[in-house]
C-alpha cells in the first residue's frame, strides 16, 4: 500500500521535478497543496485520479488507498482487504502471462485491472496446460 508521499515523488519523477510547488502548478492547484497533503488532508477523487496517472498507478488502486485513507475502523479494514485483492490479482496476471506461451502486452496486463477479465485471462491461460 501506498502514502500520499509516494504519489508525490512518483509524479514528481514522471515531470522531471523535485518541487513541491511545480507539481502543483503542473496540476493547477495551489502551489502549498503538496505540503497539505503530507501533512494529512487528502486530495480529492479527482486529483487523486491526475496524480495516479502520473505516478503509474491505476485510478483503481489510487481511489481504494484514497478511501482507505479517509476511512477508520471496520471500513479501512475492508479497504485494507480490496486493496491487497487488487494488487494480488494484478501479480498473479503478471505472473501467469509472463510464465506462458501467451504473447503478453500491456494492454494484457491492463485487463487484469477488471476483475471479469482476470478469469477470463486465468481460462485462457489454463487452456495452455490443460
Amino acid at each position: 500500500m501506498q502514502a500520499i508521499t509516494d504519489y508525490i515523488e512518483k509524479a514528481k519523477k514522471k515531470i522531471g521535478t523535485s518541487s513541491d510547488r511545480e507539481l502543483a502548478r503542473f496540476l493547477g492547484l495551489n502551489p502549498s497543496i503538496c505540503s497539505v497533503w503530507r501533512t494529512g488532508k487528502n486530495p480529492s477523487e479527482k486529483v487523486m485520479i491526475e496524480l495516479a496517472n502520473l505516478a503509474g498507478v491505476t485510478k483503481e488502486q489510487a481511489l481504494l488507498e484514497l478511501s482507505y485513507w479517509k476511512a477508520d475502523g471496520e471500513a479501512k479494514n475492508t479497504y485494507s482487504m480490496l486493496l491487497k485483492r487488487l494488487v494480488s490479482g494484478v501479480a498473479l496476471c503478471a505472473f501467469f502471462l509472463g510464465s506462458t506461451p501467451y504473447s503478453a502486452k500491456a494492454s494484457d496486463l491492463e485487463k487484469c485491472h477488471n476483475g471479469s477479465e482476470i478469469i477470463y485471462i486465468m481460462e485462457t491461460i489454463r487452456s495452455f496446460y490443460i
